[in-house]
């Protein structure tokens, strides 16, 4: 009886192991920080609330802090211009007419069938031709979040969208975001983050889970 209690107390640990592991830490940027997150040019984690975040109605979907992007050069820097963003994330050079930006990113393991999900809203601070650009970068492939011309001009912004993400393989992933402004660095747009989350399917960690219980009974089984 006791080999079988030891090997259900391995399985539940390792269970609760995954579990833990699997989620993002600083998904909501709550250290205030970008611990656990890269970052290039000119962005910061800032504690929001609807009242004292410029340009938006909205605070944090989560906790009191977000990551708050910039299209320009913005202050004092630090800058970086859109081709380092580009090379930064991973996405796809565009044409010479987008001069600064910043971007973040992480990797994290997680397991197939992982649900990773965040919050993200961008705002349009430019007029035509000026065509700011938010996007994203997943495991290589590119995803325009938004662009300037799709909104009106002067502090259009879309309000919190929620995007949710399936891992296909196990492994390592790799997440980005950037955003890069169009023609003239007067008029810089934004891209707001938050609420970061990766939530394995119940199955892959019973997969996982049943894997290590095999393992287990095997070694009980081996001849001394």
């Amino acid at each position: 009886m006791e080999p079988v209690l030891k090997a259900f107390s391995a399985l539940a640990m390792l269970v609760a192991a995954s579990a833990a592991f699997a989620d993002l830490t600083n998904g909501g940027f709550e250290t205030g920080d970008y611990s656990g997150w890269d970052s290039i040019g000119y962005s910061q984690v800032v504690e929001a609330s609807p009242l004292n975040l410029p340009g938006t109605s909205r605070g944090p979907t989560e906790g009191t802090h977000l990551a708050q992007l910039y299209s320009g050069r913005g202050g004092t820097g630090p800058w970086a211009y859109s081709y380092e963003i580009y090379s930064f994330t991973g996405a796809p050079r565009e044409e010479n007419y987008y001069l600064y930006g910043s971007a973040i990113k992480r990797k994290f393991y997680a397991l197939a069938g992982t649900k990773v999900s965040f919050d993200w809203s961008f705002i349009n601070w430019g007029f035509y031709p000026y065509d700011d650009v938010s996007f994203m970068v997943w495991n290589g492939q590119y995803v325009k979040l938004k662009s300037g011309l799709e909104l009106p001009p002067y502090q259009a912004d879309t309000g919190w969208q929620h995007m949710e993400l399936t891992v296909a393989t196990s492994g390592f992933q790799t997440i980005s975001f950037g955003i890069v402004d169009h023609l003239l660095d007067a008029y810089h747009s934004e891209l707001y983050l938050d609420n970061f989350h990766a939530v394995p399917e119940p199955t892959s960690l019973a997969g996982l889970a049943l894997g290590g219980l095999a393992l287990i009974v095997r070694k009980r089984r081996r001849p001394i």
